[in-house]
């Protein structure tokens, strides 16, 4: 099946296609860059392939919670190859492919990513092995905030992505945290693309909302 995965969210940006020839990839330096040529780009990759926009079957989204203005770009583009070419959409959290991307052992897992220079967007997962459970919505956390609860935690618990490396030595220090920081990728995109069926004709930009 060829697949379009689309991520101008959060790093890694960029665009990729999975096709019975292989997979290309194209990442971005940011959420802007690049914009004003990614149908251009796109067409160039299916191009090396041998296909066109009309031969995609499926398209991912990443609808955030990240960039604004990347998150939106992504979507409407998904949002228009469907009305014109009638391509079937999924859309996905950056902080749920995160965690597909990232968690391969049991625990509780924190997924973090850069919102602004003082909060992430966070959200929690379990994982009892086999399968990845969300614990959470994603939400808005100030790292202070982060810095506080965290060190409350008596169990093991993992941070897992970006963004709160101003505190990374004071979570460290609580002794039941471990940090790992990554960075979701195009190919991972592509991966969860392939698995997950498309049935979405409209794909909205999420937003997070400040934890209560």
């Amino acid at each position: 099946m060829l697949s379009l995965a689309l991520n101008l969210s959060v790093p890694n940006y960029g665009v990729g296609i999975h096709s019975p020839k292989g997979r290309l990839t194209l990442e971005f330096s940011n959420d802007f860059a690049r914009t004003e040529s990614l149908i251009d780009d796109i067409d160039q990759l299916l191009s090396r392939h041998g296909y066109t926009l009309k031969d995609i079957q499926k398209i991912g989204v990443v609808q955030g919670p990240g960039s604004y203005t990347g998150t939106r770009i992504a979507c409407t583009l998904a949002n228009t190859l469907n009305q014109v070419n009638q391509t079937p959409l999924i859309g996905f959290s950056s902080l749920e492919l995160l965690a597909h991307q990232s968690i391969t052992s049991r625990g509780i897992f924190i997924m973090s990513l850069p919102r602004t220079k003082y909060d992430v967007n966070a959200a929690l997962f379990s994982s009892d092995g086999r399968s990845i459970h969300r614990m959470t919505q994603d939400f808005t956390w100030p790292l202070e905030s982060m810095l506080k609860k965290c060190h409350q935690f008596k169990e093991p618990i993992s941070i897992i992505g970006q963004g709160y490396d101003s505190i990374q030595d004071q979570l460290l220090s609580s002794g039941v945290i471990s940090c790992h920081p990554k960075a979701l990728t195009i190919d991972a995109i592509l991966t969860h693309t392939q698995k997950v069926a498309a049935t979405q004709k409209l794909i909205l930009p999420i937003y997070s909302e400040p934890r209560v």
